[in-house]
Formats: C-alpha cells, structure tokens, sequence
C-alpha cells in the first residue's frame, strides 16, 4: 500500500465522530470522583463548624470548645492558659480559695495551640481586663507545641473546627494551607462523624454549661494510671517561643509564669526534663504518684488536681508575699 493511501486511511479514521453516549458515559463517570470530594469539603467548612454539630457530636470537648472567647467582662485577676493538662487539671476553685483572687481556666487542648497558636487567649483579652497573673501551664514536651506534629496522641479536630467558627472562612482555610493535611484530614473525618452522629441525641444541658459552672476547669473520664507505658518521647523546649509568650503578654500590670506540667512518679522524663527546662519555666519539675492520673500520664484526675492546683496558688502567693499586696491591678 501506498504511503499517501495510508494518510488517507489515518486521516478518514480520526474524522470519525465520537459517539454522543461515549461523552456522556465519560462524563457520568467523573461527576461523582470530582462532585464528592466537593460536597464533603463544604458540608465540613458550612457544617462542622456549627453549634448543632457539636451538640450531637458527643464529645464534650467539641461542644464547650472556645470558652475564654465567650466570656464578657469576666472577673479574672488570675488566668489560667494551655494546653489540656491545664483545662482537665487546673482547679480555679481551689486557686481562689488560697489566693483570695477570681481565678478562670480558659486553656484549650494543645491542638489548638499548634492550629492557632493564642487566638482564645487573644480573643479572651479583648473583652477582659488584663489578669494580674498569666500561668502558661503545659505538658513538657509542648513546650515546643509544632514538634509534637509528629504525636498521634495530639488531635488538631477540635482546633480547626474552632479555626472555620471565625468570621472569615476564607482567611481561616488559606491559613490551614501551610499544613493541608490537618484541613483534608479534618474535612474527612468530619463528614464522616456527621453521618454516623446524624440521629444522635445532643448532649445534655449540663456537659454544654460544665465550664461555665467550674470557671473553666474541664472533665475527663477514663481508668487510673496503671502503668508508664506509651508516654510522649521527651522534647526539648523551644525558648524562643516561650520568651515570646513573656514578652507579648508581661505588660499592662499581667505577671506572667510559664508551668510544665507535674509528671507521673515512674515518668523517664523525671530524669530530663529539670536540667532541660531550667531557666525556661518558673515552677520546679516534680512527680505525683501514677493515681493521681489517668492513663497515659498527662492529665491528672480529680485527686491529682489539688497538688497541681495548690503548686500554681503557692507560686501566686509567692509573689503577692514578695510586695504585690492581694487586690493590685
């Protein structure tokens, strides 16, 4: 066969039309791999977000989150922030009793602040008078709160479900883009606990209002610590953040002290952390027996809560005994 009349063939072939149903399969076939991912991406910005979700979400985590940016012109001469050790474990009660200040424990689960760094704290100062005392209390390893990106323990759903409740849901998700895969793993996950969450009961009246009637402090209901067992790998701290908290928020009268969290007896960090932490923090690392936590070693139960509560209202009276009388602003 001639080469022209091979041409010839190749250009009659491709002048063939494509059969109308071949486009339409085509296209049926991509609607629902380009129009799904779609849907689930804005039912977790426009739904996720909302109160009704969090009601019927069952976690009491989801539904009291962002109680400092509630609070209006609270009475909080001292102010409580950081991370969950802090909410489950910081008793407002207990610290006004032995200081004679209002106290408010408006920290959030450290996920919130890898996420969005102060924002609560912020939003809470904007409302309130400045504190007399700012207690920063942390885990020791979130003392560097972006290396624990890498903690499969440290869940961020409840800091961007906070992060899209902010009036600019555009400036919200083009600042979650510096990590995506928090935004598209939280998307998914979303979705998914709205389906299986959809019949679900709201949580009760008094799981909403918990912080409200304990000035903050949070709830958490799991065994007593048996075992030292699956602890977070130890971290140094990164000083440079935590001479930023000191400097950005030691003004208009605030004294400002910078906690790690009190460790379990059996805890390996006993023997890094002192020497790590020396002239970062203000209190003294030191252990409480394994009862008086729950499982997994960072959240002291209701017993734990008084040493680690009196610890911050020793600190306070410290420093109200060294020439700052009770009641200065």
């Amino acid at each position: 066969m001639a080469a022209s009349d091979i041409m010839q063939d190749s250009r009659e072939e491709s002048s063939v039309p494509t059969h109308p149903g071949t486009s339409l399969q085509l296209y049926l076939y991509l609607a629902p791999l380009i129009l799904i991912p779609i849907l689930i991406l804005t039912f977790a910005i426009f739904v996720v977000p909302t109160e009704r979700f969090a009601e019927h979400s069952g976690d009491p985590f989801l539904v009291t989150l962002g109680y400092g940016s509630q609070l209006r012109n609270a009475d909080c001469r001292i102010t409580i922030y950081g991370d969950s050790t802090a909410m489950i474990g910081v008793n407002p009660d207990l610290i006004q009793k032995r200081t004679g200040l209002s106290t408010c424990n408006i920290a959030e689960t450290e996920g919130m602040t890898m996420i969005n760094g102060t924002m609560i704290l912020d939003q809470f100062l904007e409302h309130n008078s400045p504190p007399q005392f700012l207690v920063f209390l942390y885990a020791p390893e979130d003392l560097d709160p972006q290396s624990q990106r890498s903690n499969a323990a440290v869940t961020t759903f409840e800091a961007v479900t906070y992060r899209f409740r902010q009036p600019n849901k555009l400036l919200s998700l083009l600042a979650l883009m510096r990590h995506p895969d928090d935004f598209f793993s939280w998307a998914i996950h979303g979705a998914r606990w709205g389906m299986d969450s959809f019949f679900a009961k709201p949580l009760p009246p008094d799981i909403r209002l918990l912080r409200f009637k304990t000035h903050g402090q949070s709830a958490l209901k799991d065994h007593t610590m048996t075992s030292c067992m699956g602890l977070p790998r130890t971290t140094p701290p990164n000083r440079a953040w935590v001479n930023a908290l000191r400097s950005k928020y030691g003004a208009n009268g605030t004294t400002v002290l910078v906690d790690a969290m009190l460790l379990p007896e059996c805890d390996p960090g006993l023997a890094y952390y002192p020497h790590e932490l020396s002239g970062v923090i203000d209190n003294r690392i030191s252990s409480l027996p394994m009862s008086d936590f729950y499982n997994g070693g960072r959240h002291v139960n209701p017993t734990g809560s008084e040493p680690l509560s009196g610890m911050i209202a020793d600190q306070i009276l410290v420093r109200l005994h060294a020439g700052q009388p009770i009641g200065a602003r």
